[in-house]
C-alpha cells in the first residue's frame, strides 16, 4: 500500500511540475509573438533583425507569467528577494527562484514522509529542502562580496596610477 501511495504521489508531483513548466514556456512564447507582431506592424512588415535576447530595457518583472508576477508584487519580500538574486549575480527571476524553492520543499516533504512513514515529519523535510536554495544564494552573494573586497584595493591602485600619469578620470 505504501509503495502505491509513493508512486502516485511522485507521479502527481511530476505532473504538476511539468504543467507549471509548460505554462511558463507557453506564456513566454505568447509574449515573444506579441512583441514580434507589434514590431512588424511598426516597421510595415519589413524583415526584423534579431540580436538574441539582449534588450536595452530594464526588466523589472518578478516572473514571466503575468498572473504570478501580479501575485508576487503584493508581497514585500519579493523585491528583497530580487535584490538578493542580483547581489548573488544570478540571472534568475524571483518567481523562478520561489517556484524552485517550493518544488524542492515539496520533494523534501515527500521523500521524508515516505522514508520515515510519519506524515508530520514531512514539515521538517520541507523546511530543510526548501532552505537549500536560500543557503546557496547567500553563499554566492558572500563569495561575490569577498571577491569584490579582495580586488577593490588593486582597482584603486590602478586608478590612482592612471590619474597620476595624466589619464582622464572618465
Amino acid at each position: 500500500m505504501t509503495d502505491q501511495v509513493l508512486i502516485v504521489g511522485a507521479l502527481i508531483f511530476i505532473a504538476v511540475l511539468a504543467a507549471g513548466v509548460g505554462v511558463l514556456f507557453v506564456s513566454m512564447e505568447r509574449r515573444k509573438h506579441r512583441i514580434r507582431r507589434r514590431l512588424e506592424s511598426t516597421t510595415g512588415g519589413d524583415e526584423i533583425i534579431e540580436y538574441g535576447e539582449t534588450s536595452i530595457l530594464q526588466d523589472n518583472s518578478l516572473s514571466s507569467i503575468p498572473a504570478f508576477d501580479g501575485l508576487m508584487r503584493r508581497f514585500n519580500f519579493t523585491s528583497n528577494l530580487g535584490t538578493l538574486l542580483i547581489q548573488a549575480d544570478l540571472s534568475m527571476k524571483a518567481g523562478v527562484f520561489l517556484l524552485l524553492t517550493l518544488c524542492l520543499a515539496g520533494l523534501g516533504a515527500v521523500v521524508v514522509i515516505f522514508g520515515s512513514g510519519w506524515p508530520w515529519t514531512g514539515f521538517v523535510g520541507a523546511i530543510i529542502a526548501g532552505s537549500i536554495p536560500f543557503l546557496v544564494v547567500h553563499r554566492k552573494k558572500e563569495m561575490r562580496r569577498r571577491n569584490f573586497e579582495r580586488q577593490f584595493p588593486d582597482a584603486l591602485d590602478l586608478m590612482t596610477g592612471a590619474l597620476r600619469s595624466g589619464m582622464a578620470f572618465t
